[in-house]
């Protein structure tokens, strides 16, 4: 359902797109290489809807139901925001250090934002778009390769495969750490120190923030689950 929503999604705005340019075409052709820019973020798009398609494929191939698909998603997001919460410092830190890297940011930047900041743009462009596109196609390649492996017997677990349920469960025993550590490292950094600590200090900081909390939450969660095996019984 959410792949099919997304390639409605996709046919709407190519369509929306098209008959705009059609119905206000005067005005439209006195702005340089309109076609060129139109072309570009139809690739663009269809790239990145390529990319979603098979990362959402790969999702449904893990999960018995919309329901933990759409959870998953949600939950997925807010765990990258919570490491860029955390990496944000080294990130920068390692960005203006490293030229490398700052030109793939930039790339990442222009091509998501549709704007160039230097050099060949449509040549970049068709170079991100092909490597999106195969690589959303391998991924659903994957997720029919994964299909093959389920098990039944997951299935009112929510959670189809053994390596994704390790792998979520790991992801919710450190997720309240990967959230509470950026905040605590600032009021420990404010408080205590005045902010004289150094990126590598509060990043070690961080780290055991996230450890003790991980423990703490692996503590609960298995408590939990011998609550529910005694209630069962």
């Amino acid at each position: 359902m959410i792949i099919i929503s997304l390639l409605v999604f996709l046919l709407s705005f190519i369509i929306t797109v098209v008959q705009n340019i059609y119905l206000n075409y005067e005005i439209v052709s006195y702005i340089a290489e309109i076609k060129r820019m139109f072309l570009l973020d139809l690739i663009r798009v269809i790239s990145i809807a390529i990319i979603i398609i098979g990362g959402l494929a790969l999702l449904d191939s893990f999960f018995s139901n919309i329901y933990y698909v759409i959870g998953s998603i949600v939950f997925i997001f807010l765990y990258l925001l919570a490491i860029l919460a955390n990496l944000e410092s080294l990130i920068y830190r390692y960005a203006t250090s490293n030229r490398v890297f700052n030109l793939i940011l930039d790339n990442i930047q222009s091509y998501l934002g549709g704007y160039s900041y230097y050099g060949n743009y449509v040549k970049r462009v068709l170079i991100i778009s092909a490597a999106l596109t195969i690589a959303g196609i391998i991924l659903v390649l994957i997720s029919k390769a994964l299909t093959k492996h389920i098990y039944v017997e997951n299935m009112n677990e929510g959670i189809l495969l053994k390596f994704p349920k390790k792998a979520f469960k790991f992801m919710s025993i450190t997720f309240p750490g990967m959230a509470l550590a950026p905040l605590l490292s600032n009021l420990i950094n404010e408080f205590y120190f005045s902010y004289r600590l150094s990126f590598n200090i509060l990043f070690i900081i961080k780290l055991l923030i996230i450890t003790g909390l991980s423990f703490i939450s692996c503590y609960l969660l298995k408590m939990w689950d011998n609550n529910k095996k005694d209630i069962y019984y």
